[in-house]
């Protein structure tokens, strides 16, 4: 990618004037860049903003919504995402915080929050090397529990639990690297009672659900 600034000592320049080299380093006019970048939407709105030291991103990489709402600002160090990132939606309520954030080869590990408009959380878990891993949970707008979760590798594995909103148990089940698998169980909204059950193999349903809903065997 290219920037252009007219001089090294600059220290505020447009993000296409910055060559990026084989080191990885971005460069202007073949030295390391230290300062900030701008790049501009076609209207000269500023879309994303940047501090460089020596040539790699430090400090905080700013991306904002053409209306000027920020849409991301996360922290770097020596051209790695670290820290905290925080992600918006157009109307400027936070939509996703990412935290304890590390990078290894342009994959990222963090603990990630996200959040409904209203500012409730909507499911919350762990990222490590872009993989999903551990317990994820997910809520409903009321704030109760949607559902339970198990990940490896970016696939859900073994118990999963599904809520309804008012906090009752909805079903559960088992899965296999992903897939669903054996009887999953599901309950009445309101009774919380047993409401019948489903069989998988390899994900796919082995029966026709409604034959055998309120089957209690």
């Amino acid at each position: 990618m290219l920037f252009g600034c007219s001089e090294p000592s600059i220290v505020e320049c447009n993000c296409n004037d910055l060559l990026l080299d084989d080191s990885g380093s971005w460069q202007l006019n073949n030295e390391n860049y230290t300062g900030i970048c701008r790049t501009y939407f076609s209207d000269s709105i500023i879309e994303s903003e940047s501090q460089f030291d020596n040539g790699k991103i430090n400090g905080h990489l700013i991306s904002y919504y053409p209306n000027g709402v920020i849409e991301e600002d996360s922290e770097w160090k020596n051209g790695k995402r670290t820290g905290t990132t925080l992600n918006y939606y157009e109307s400027s309520e936070i939509s996703i915080k990412t935290t304890g954030v590390s990078e290894n080869k342009g994959k990222m590990t963090g603990y990630i929050n996200y959040f409904y408009k209203s500012g409730v959380l909507s499911e919350e878990g762990q990222v490590i090397d872009d993989s999903k891993e551990g317990v994820w949970k997910v809520y409903h707008e009321n704030g109760k529990l949607m559902s339970y979760e198990n990940w490896k590798n970016n696939a859900m594995i073994d118990s999963s639990f599904g809520y309804f909103s008012n906090g009752n148990l909805k079903m559960k089940g088992f899965w296999v690297d992903g897939i669903q698998e054996g009887k999953w169980m599901f309950y009445d909204s309101i009774s919380g009672e047993f409401d019948g059950y489903l069989i998988y193999l390899n994900g796919i349903p082995q029966f026709d659900q409604s034959k055998i809903l309120n089957d209690n065997k």
